[in-house]
């Protein structure tokens, strides 16, 4: 702003032989700024720029216009031609990788902002950035890195504080999918931060807590997974299952769970495929089995959904879950007699479990 008032200050002065382009210029500027036209000041400070290259602070100033503007591409084109010339300053540098950023070339706003960092713009501010581009790409593994970096280089904070809490949350999330066993502590500290944050979080802790014992990484991935499913993060549920599958790609339930996941997400994966995958590699197994007469039944396919579900109550005969769900296949064809006796043999099996009885209920209403 002093440069530009100076500017202002010489033309109208008359002391240097400005030409009338110039003090136009600065006149488009002054009118620019009085109408608070940002668009109209980025094109006005650009040309005096590129007509008096001598003087410093245009280029950047510019920018800033054209990014108030929301003129992106020209905010990073201003932006260049200061750090080419040397004039950039730290606040630029940010400035700059954020039209990057809005503009779509989030690598290149990565690379703006490390620039940054070398010059001395503070890591929690960079991090920050950095954070929002990964989430957005979904560069999972990236954020865990970005996130950890963010809360470990803070200085220790006393008492609640629900943003801090935030960013532990959202680590042991994505922990629980990629690396369980480092997923406890951080959920633990979301829960110190903001205690509101314990009812959703307890189960999904417990969960990972008991699979630890058991030092096996892929009942431990399908087990967080599970719980991750429980508390609707099923984008992250898929990852948990994915990275079961890569890990044994021989473990026919990570396969039905992840065909599972797929139907609940916008990953573009193929859950049918993963689903006879599933199938083809242990076709008695009862999830299996159970995954994919759901998914069946979701397709408006009961007749199919029902050969998967007879199979899986041939293997386990006395389980009420899965008794109640062929009686309301079976009353859907047709046959409600057949159907009611199935509600009843589930209660039957279950007698101290007034869930089955609530279920037939609904069934007879129905």
């Amino acid at each position: 702003l002093r440069i530009l008032l100076l500017g202002v200050l010489i033309a109208l002065l008359g002391i240097t032989p400005l030409s009338k382009t110039v003090t136009d210029g600065f006149e488009r500027v002054r009118r620019a700024q009085s109408a608070s036209n940002p668009a109209e000041l980025a094109d006005n400070l650009a040309s005096i720029a590129e007509q008096q290259p001598w003087r410093e602070g245009y280029w950047e100033a510019a920018g800033n216009a054209a990014l108030a503007a929301n003129d992106f591409q020209s905010a990073g084109d201003y932006f260049s031609r200061a750090a080419a010339k040397g004039e950039l300053s730290q606040e630029g540098y940010l400035a700059w990788g954020d039209a990057d950023w809005q503009r779509e070339s989030p690598q290149t706003a990565l690379q703006i902002w490390r620039i940054a960092g070398t010059i001395g713009v503070s890591p929690d501010v960079i991090l920050q950035r950095q954070a929002e581009v990964y989430r957005a790409l979904g560069d999972d593994l990236a954020l865990i890195d970005t996130l950890r970096s963010i809360l470990h280089s803070s200085p220790a904070i006393s008492g609640a504080r629900p943003d801090v809490a935030a960013l532990y949350h959202e680590l042991g999330l994505l922990l629980a999918a990629y690396f369980p066993e480092s997923a406890p502590a951080y959920l633990s500290q979301a829960i110190e931060f903001d205690p509101t944050l314990e009812p959703q979080i307890r189960s999904l802790k417990f969960a990972i807590q008991r699979a630890l014992p058991q030092n096996d990484p892929i009942y431990q991935f399908i087990e967080s997974g599970r719980a991750l499913a429980n508390l609707g993060h099923w984008d992250l549920a898929e990852k948990s299952f994915g990275n079961a599958v890569e890990h044994h790609p021989e473990y026919a339930e990570a396969w039905a769970y992840l065909g599972e996941a797929r139907q609940h997400t916008n990953s573009g994966g193929e859950p049918l495929l993963a689903l006879q995958t599933a199938y083809g590699l242990d076709p008695e197994s009862i999830a299996v089995n159970t995954f994919m007469a759901i998914y069946w039944q979701r397709q408006g396919e009961p007749e199919l959904a029902l050969t998967y579900l007879e199979t899986a109550v041939e293997l386990d005969p006395r389980n009420p879950a899965l008794l109640v769900e062929i009686g309301n296949l079976v009353a859907l064809l047709g046959d409600l007699e057949a159907g009611q006796d199935y509600y009843w043999q589930a209660i039957a099996n279950s007698p101290n479990d007034p869930k089955f009885l609530r279920e037939f209920l609904k069934f007879s209403i129905r």
